[in-house]
């Protein structure tokens, strides 16, 4: 799990421009939280967010991303999962909903996701979750912009499993 919560790169994939687009907020997030690593970023279409451009193609994305984090309709997941085993990647962070949550019927769209992690050997988070956070390393991996956190020793939101769930506030560990 060392991976996970302390990536040397992260791959976003479903970011684009768009005001609405909720790939972005990701973005904007390691940023804010200052991660040191390096961060790629895909979409449907070429475009710039935060001064990264956004690539197009697996081809144009490096061998050696840690983490790829998914944001992009349901259907597609499959195949970012087969694309990203294909590059070496070993963790996912799945947050696109509607799988089994929305329908009965959607249970072998989970079924597909869950193969193909098996056959590359990657292990996920999700999907439909609001993604990991380790403040400490500044991988800051919800879809919605996350403000300041407060210092050590004062309270915090934790997301919990399933984003409609709920929050909950603890102290933040010293």
């Amino acid at each position: 799990m060392h991976k996970l919560f302390n990536p040397e790169s992260v791959l976003v994939i479903g970011v684009s421009p768009s005001p609405s687009n909720m790939g972005k907020n990701i973005v904007y997030n390691l940023i804010a939280y200052e991660y040191p690593g390096r961060v790629h970023l895909m979409g449907r279409k070429p475009g710039n967010v935060a001064g990264q451009p956004i690539l197009t193609s697996f081809d144009q994305i490096p061998d050696d991303i840690d983490v790829a984090v998914v944001l992009t309709p349901a259907a597609l997941v499959p195949g970012l999962v087969n694309e990203c085993g294909k590059k070496g990647t070993r963790w996912m962070v799945i947050e696109t909903g509607g799988f089994s949550e929305l329908a009965d019927d959607r249970k072998d769209l989970e079924q597909e996701v869950l193969e193909a992690a098996r056959e590359w050997g990657i292990r996920f988070v999700g999907p439909n979750g609001l993604g990991v956070i380790n403040r400490a390393g500044g991988v800051v991996l919800p879809f919605m912009r996350m403000p300041s956190l407060p210092p050590p020793g004062e309270s915090v939101c934790w997301p919990r499993v399933v984003a409609w769930e709920s929050f909950t506030s603890t102290p933040w560990p010293q």
